[in-house]
């Protein structure tokens, strides 16, 4: 399961035990968040939980399943963002997913991720 190995990949980055793969934009999910290691528990978690129900053998004892911690924020722009860059590579990869999901325009979240409004403009920093 990919996303078990990339998700235990991010995990070593996040607690400073490799040095490959520091610099892929998914971490800075997690880095932005009050505690990124706690936060990359709880994501692989839930990837946990997934596997367990596609009856896939992960090894439960390269995480901590007792972790927890406050869900993070992210704004209705960027969920739209990652929403739509989903759909244009399920579109190619897998049409049949695709046409399933695509009239879905406001799509369930999971308990870990909170959404807040998007700024309407732009804040002038003056110094």
């Amino acid at each position: 399961m990919s996303l078990w190995r990339e998700g235990l990949l991010a995990k070593a980055v996040l607690e400073g035990e490799t040095h490959g793969y520091t610099c892929h934009p998914q971490l800075n999910i997690f880095r932005n968040h009050l505690e990124p290691v706690a936060a990359i528990h709880c994501y692989l978690q839930a990837v946990l939980q997934e596997a367990f129900i596609l009856k896939y053998h992960v090894d439960v004892g390269k995480i901590d399943t007792a972790i927890q911690t406050t869900p993070h924020i992210v704004t209705e722009k960027q969920l739209t963002y990652e929403w739509e860059h989903l759909l244009k590579k399920l579109k190619v990869r897998n049409n049949k997913l695709y046409q399933q999901l695509v009239a879905i325009s406001n799509p369930d979240l999971y308990s870990l991720i909170k959404s807040i409004p998007s700024p309407t403009k732009l804040l002038k920093i003056t110094s």
